[in-house]
């Protein structure tokens, strides 16, 4: 279990995300502020919230989509406040900070000028469904960290693969071949595979492939020998391709190889919707990166929403996906279809016309 989820189980009071601003500019890891304090331990929490557009009950001089997390307090920007106590580093005031419920409480900020005179809006939560964990969805990596130098070893291009003689030197016994086609994250776009040049480790190689070698495991081979739906895992919106040839896919790089009784189409079709990209974000929102982009891990789509429906409507979606991923070549058809998958994602997930928008516009965004 991640860090983050470990603590918003046991105790963490309150996160203020700054992942979407550009707070440590040129960082490229996850920066990580834990304050604490003794003095308060045990007291149970509130923070007076409010949400956006609740211009009724701001008391801010100009309100704005996002308003202050202080209540009783004259002015955002000031540590002065009009009632009982003081405002804390946070800008929450005096008694104001503790409450009769518990649970973790998330904050954010729409600029850095918001950040810095602390006002910060109540992130919305997320809704809850059941996972595709709680749908027996098995998910692994394509290759782990420590495996990037081996594989390296181990790719060589189109040419040498298609030499008959290769299959005579290192016989196989599963039927997948002695060497696969190879893949990145880069490779994978929504409903394609673009393998003509992969760039792996500082290398650029033409159509690669992976050649069996006595250091990569069975399970790995078995794996990559496999259908699977293949996920990019690092992108700034979910982007999946289903194969159901061998392929072999490097670090980063995430599959589905059990689909849990459900259509790989349908789950394709799920993955690649804007709702699944919004969802992500909304609920790692503290994965985000620099320059929009979203890290994406096994934990992470093990915790995705998954919404069965019935079986009529499964199929059309399925069916909708499949014709995308068989002839998608951009054009007013594949708009269509994407419009259309969107729409019955949308509905299968029972969001409202409200939400909806809010997807779409985030989408444009």
């Amino acid at each position: 279990m991640p860090v983050l989820e470990y603590l918003k189980e046991n105790g963490l009071r309150y996160t203020i995300s700054v992942s979407d601003l550009n707070v440590f500019s040129g960082v490229g890891v996850y920066p990580v502020i834990v304050t604490g304090n003794r003095c308060e331990a045990g007291k149970k929490e509130i923070i007076g919230t409010r949400t956006r557009n609740d211009a009724g009950s701001c008391r801010a001089s100009v309100h704005s989509d996002s308003c202050c997390i202080y209540t009783n307090c004259s002015d955002p920007g000031k540590t002065g406040c009009t009632g009982v106590g003081s405002t804390d580093e946070f800008g929450v005031c005096g008694t104001d900070r503790y409450s009769s419920h518990d649970g973790l409480l998330e904050y954010a900020a729409d600029s850095l000028q918001q950040l810095e005179t602390r006002r910060f809006f109540s992130r919305s939560k997320t809704r809850q469904y059941e996972t595709f964990a709680d749908h027996n969805i098995k998910i692994a990596s394509g290759a782990a960290g420590f495996q990037a130098a081996v594989l390296k070893e181990c790719i060589i291009e189109a040419q040498r693969a298609a030499d008959a003689t290769l299959r005579e030197e290192h016989p196989m016994s599963d039927g997948c071949g002695n060497a696969i086609p190879f893949a990145v994250s880069g490779s994978i776009d929504r409903y394609c595979l673009d393998r003509s040049k992969v760039r792996y480790m500082g290398t650029i190689y033409e159509n690669p492939y992976i050649l069996k070698g006595e250091k990569i495991a069975d399970s790995k081979w078995k794996l990559w020998c496999s259908e699977k739906i293949c996920i990019a895992g690092m992108t700034k919106e979910l982007e999946a391709y289903y194969s159901r040839e061998p392929l072999a896919i490097g670090v980063g790089t995430y599959a589905i190889y059990g689909f849990g009784g459900t259509d790989p189409f349908y789950l394709l079709a799920l993955l690649n919707s804007r709702f699944m990209s919004w969802y992500l974000r909304e609920k790692f929102y503290e994965r985000h990166l620099a320059g929009g982009y979203i890290a994406v891990n096994k934990f992470m789509l093990e915790q995705l929403p998954l919404v069965r429906t019935d079986k009529k409507t499964e199929q059309e979606l399925a069916r909708r996906a499949e014709k995308l991923q068989q002839n998608f070549c951009g054009g007013a058809m594949a708009e269509k279809l994407l419009s259309e998958i969107d729409e019955m994602v949308c509905m299968i997930y029972g969001l409202d016309g409200k939400e909806t928008d809010r997807i779409r516009n985030a989408a444009l965004g």
